[in-house]
């Protein structure tokens, strides 16, 4: 049951790699923090269910010019990720995990220097919170992911438009359900479960300050509804009551992030070398992808989930 997802707001997929086509192989190491102190609901306000959250991530990327195809050039790279987590119960039970790998990204891309289109796969390497043993750092979803973003100068500045797409691969599970004698061995059922696919844009520019880059980028994410398929059959339902629905709806994570992300980018004179600090954060395990940082989704006004991604390139 795979569905086709519009557009996945990223800052970068794979975080840390360029945004248009390199002309030398490019190494970048990353690290990233977020700090949601607040409860958050599927749809970025503060008083759902959602749990407060701690998040580290670490990557490594690599991408490589390939060669040209109509005077347009042509790269192939790759990204591993790690990530962990802490969620913070009410009664002062906390679930932490120690950073471990989430997934690894692989991709090709082909443009200019002012538009280039980029398509791949996730695979997801984590702990998934549906097979939970004492802690997660995945969403448990392999996707297919694709890429298309323009630049073009004006003045001083550079704008920028990004469009993004994710196909998500729905986890295959296995639920218990007991029956209404607790003598009897609980039953199991297979369960197919889609998260939704996220998509999402992002419009900005950047332009130079002093030695540095500075850039601002709004941006709009969502995803489609979830579901939840018992492929074998479904449970059944108390005595008197119907049996459970074979597919029902799944809401998993935040469903609307609308907001702002803030970078600052240094170049060396040689150009080898770049440090980017960027104000999100891209690996919560119920957003994979997503960058989470200054929203303006909120009850009251501004949601602040307090992020830093910090990266630095280096030109072979």
């Amino acid at each position: 049951m795979l569905r086709f997802a519009a557009l996945v707001l990223l800052t970068s997929l794979p975080l840390g790699v360029r945004a248009q086509v390199p002309t030398r192989p490019v190494v970048t190491v990353s690290a990233g923090y977020l700090r949601a102190p607040d409860r958050y609901d599927r749809g970025g306000e503060t008083s759902g269910n959602a749990l407060p959250a701690t998040a580290t991530s670490v990557a490594i990327a690599a991408e490589v010019p390939i060669g040209l195809v109509s005077g347009r050039r042509v790269s192939a790279g790759a990204a591993v990720r790690a990530a962990s987590y802490e969620l913070e119960f009410s009664g002062g039970d906390d679930v932490s995990g120690d950073l471990r790998p989430q997934r690894l990204d692989l991709f090709g891309r082909i443009g200019t220097t002012e538009a280039s289109a980029r398509i791949g796969v996730s695979v997801d390497l984590g702990q998934s919170i549906y097979a939970y043993e004492g802690s997660f750092n995945s969403d448990g979803q392999h996707a297919l992911v694709a890429q298309i973003r323009g630049e073009t100068p004006s003045g001083r500045l550079r704008l920028f438009a990004q469009l993004d797409a994710s196909l998500t691969l729905p986890a295959n599970i296995t639920v218990l359900y007991g029956s209404e004698d607790p003598r009897d061995e609980p039953t199991p059922y297979a369960v197919e479960i889609d998260n939704g696919d996220p998509y999402g844009f992002q419009v900005g520019a950047t332009g130079p300050l002093g030695p540095v880059v500075v850039g601002l980028a709004a941006f709009y994410a969502s995803r489609t509804a979830g579901q939840l398929e018992y492929t074998d059959g479904a449970p059944p339902g108390p005595a008197g009551f119907p049996d459970e629905p074979a597919i029902q709806p799944f809401e998993f994570g935040y469903y609307r992030v609308i907001g702002l992300v803030p970078s600052v980018t240094y170049t060396a004179p040689s150009g080898r070398l770049s440090v980017r600090a960027e104000g999100s954060f891209s690996d919560l395990y119920t957003m994979e992808g997503f960058p989470v940082g200054i929203t303006l989704s909120g009850e009251s006004g501004p949601v602040t989930r307090p992020a830093v991604t910090l990266s630095v390139g280096i030109e072979l």
